[in-house]
């Protein structure tokens, strides 16, 4: 007899089998990539739902293997560089370093926000992390090695329900299954001591 949970699971993959024929199938190698052509300062037609899951970049190639990107809605921007070893001078955030990034405050960031809803102070709170490439084959991230701490003024029971609500991270969901991600949760410690060194187990 199949227990509710069961269901459940079975719904879920039914779910994602009917999402996956539904969509149309990649082409070999391309890791799902598809592009489409407009005219040069043309958009197609999106719902006001839409308009506000989206989020629009702006990145420019100024020379020498540096980018610079703007968040256009704030203005915000930052800059790359190609890393050591991949003939750059690592002046700045590498392209996968932004993934890194990306994964260290969206785990800081979805806790924050649950924190915030129930009235929870975690200033303080880091995420440290390492990045791995691989040494051979095609260059992909090999391992992200992310240590979190939270501060030592949040309780137990608090700290349990925010490690929870981390595995909610969108950044998280949307990598590759091949990647090799290893959190690491570390002992609390006063908030004057979070700013002291990385994190990260030697």
């Amino acid at each position: 007899m199949p227990t509710a949970s069961s269901q459940q699971g079975l719904k879920k993959r039914e779910h994602h089998s009917a999402v996956a024929a539904a969509s149309p199938k990649p082409k070999p190698g391309n890791r799902g990539w598809h592009s489409s052509q407009h005219p040069a300062g043309t958009q197609r037609d999106i719902t006001h739902a839409e308009a506000r899951s989206m989020s629009s970049i702006h990145c420019h190639y100024s020379g020498d293997l540096h980018c610079q990107a703007q968040h256009l809605a704030s203005g915000a921007q930052l800059s790359t560089d190609a890393p050591l070893d991949h003939a750059g001078r690592g002046e700045g955030f590498a392209p996968t370093d932004l993934l890194a990034t990306a994964v260290g405050t969206c785990l800081l960031t979805v806790m924050g926000i649950a924190a915030k809803q129930r009235g929870w102070d975690m200033s303080g709170a880091r995420a440290d992390v390492e990045k791995t490439m691989v040494t051979s084959g095609e260059r992909q991230i090999k391992t992200l090695r992310i240590a979190i701490e939270l501060p030592m003024t949040l309780p137990p029971e608090q700290v349990e329900v925010l490690r929870a609500i981390a595995k909610d991270c969108p950044v998280l969901r949307s990598l590759h299954p091949d990647l090799d991600l290893q959190l690491d949760w570390l002992e609390s410690r006063p908030p004057e001591a979070l700013n002291q060194g990385s994190t990260l187990p030697a």
